[in-house]
């Protein structure tokens, strides 16, 4: 399966990134939404449907972040 590198969230388009485990960009977490950037860094190498949540949960704080 191809993990998505771009996806559109409320016509916004975010980059998706997978950076190793210990990248700063990741402040100590698995996964984070910078909306700002209009980026989600996820940590690389990760099971694949525990990436997927992290993907999901990510998504909904881009969601959070544009609706205010």
């Amino acid at each position: 399966m191809k993990r998505p590198e771009r996806i559109k969230i409320l016509g916004k388009p975010y980059k998706v990134e997978y950076v190793s485990p210990q990248d700063a960009r990741l402040e100590g977490n698995n996964a984070l939404c910078v909306p700002d950037e209009q980026r989600i860094y996820i940590a690389d190498g990760l099971p694949l449907e525990t990436e997927q949540d992290y993907l999901w949960h990510e998504i909904k704080h881009a969601v959070e972040g544009s609706m205010g």
